[in-house]
């Protein structure tokens, strides 16, 4: 079955197309237009949900203080966080510094090397580890995969926001993950993955079944305009298209799980998160999406049958997020040679049999 809502062809072309510079540094300019959609918000609620990468409002309440944000071509006017936007307004932003101690701090972070040259490495990222910090996020420690990275490779470029990083995985998933050890590399694989060079693959269990045992959903994602940390199905938002083959379905006589093989064919953020659980069949442990949708506003008409007991199983076994990364394929950006990679696949995804057959 295709799930699909029209785009408009010249926006996907140009997404496409575009390769993100993994060397901007965050006080590069930035010029914002109010849409009409905007119009009459608050000044600094507009920013925090425009901005890219997103920011708190007291973030954003703070760049206006300091004067990093004014109209276009009126840099010494001030401007109050409560004033209302208007649509066609155009804002110039250039975001205070950050200091690069506050940014990279090697910490060990557990994770194992599959595979290993001189330009690339691929890791095995186990859950509950960021990729990397986000702009709001606040941790006793600097735990995540690129101070990690900094750790095992101390030679990685840091007059980058990302030293390594050329995609990345949720936080709560595991799996594959490439790691660029110099700039050259860096933006070579990012220009893959930008043109869909590179073959991913997914494994996951999910809440209820599929309507085909293959299909395709392409279903376009915008950020949540209220929950910045959330993403969305919406007809404005950009094209995002997910494949999928159903490997093996447990029925009982009040719910159902599926073991599902995933494709994406764009990477956008929580795409496939997004994409199964607006079909009302939403990752297992999946506490964003897979819980009621009134709450996580997917937009979707479609509510996941759980019963009370399953879900009590699964907060006692602790499985986590049933989402894994286990296969990648690539050809080498320099050696020109194939890259097949393939993880075997974790305990806790068999576990899962026995918990949906004792319940």
């Amino acid at each position: 079955m295709n799930i699909n809502f029209s785009l408009d062809s010249k926006k996907e072309k140009k997404a496409i197309g575009t390769v993100e510079n993994p060397l901007v540094q965050s006080n590069v300019p930035q010029i914002l237009e109010v849409s009409p959609e905007h119009s009459g918000w608050r000044l600094d609620t507009w920013l925090s949900s425009v901005i890219s990468p997103p920011i708190s409002r007291s973030r954003a309440q703070k760049w206006l203080l300091s004067g990093s944000v004014w109209f276009l071509h009126q840099k010494n006017k001030t401007l109050q966080a409560r004033k209302r936007v208007c649509a066609g307004e155009k804002y110039q932003i250039i975001p205070p510094p950050t200091k690069k101690e506050d940014l990279f701090q090697p910490t060990y972070v557990p994770f194992t090397v599959i595979y290993e040259d001189v330009h690339l490495a691929v890791v095995h990222k186990p859950a509950g580890i960021s990729v990397h910090l986000g702009p709001n996020q606040k941790e006793p420690l600097p735990i995540c995969m690129v101070n990690g990275f900094l750790d095992r490779w101390p030679q990685l470029p840091t007059d980058t926001i990302r030293p390594g990083v050329v995609h990345r995985l949720d936080r709560d998933t595991e799996g594959l993950l490439i790691v660029a050890k110099h700039k050259k590399a860096q933006i070579r694989l990012m220009s893959l993955f930008a043109h869909r060079k590179v073959h991913k693959e997914y494994l996951t269990w999910i809440h209820g079944t599929l309507h085909q045992d293959e299909g395709l959903f392409e279903l376009p994602i915008k950020r949540h305009p209220i929950h910045r940390l959330q993403m969305r199905v919406d007809p404005l938002g950009r094209k995002a298209i997910t494949k999928y083959k159903v490997l093996d379905v447990l029925t009982s006589s009040s719910e159902s799980i599926s073991q599902v093989q995933l494709f994406p064919i764009t990477g956008r953020t929580h795409q496939l998160r997004v994409h199964l659980a607006y079909n009302g069949s939403p990752v297992i442990g999946d506490s964003t999406y897979g819980k009621n949708q009134r709450r996580n506003s997917l937009n979707s008409k479609h509510k996941p049958k759980i019963t009370a007991n399953f879900a009590r199983l699964l907060e006692k076994e602790k499985l986590g997020l049933l989402l894994f990364a286990h296969r990648l394929s690539l050809i080498h950006p320099f050696t020109h040679t194939s890259l097949d990679l393939e993880l075997p696949i974790p305990e806790r995804f068999e576990r899962i049999r026995n918990i949906f057959d004792s319940k």
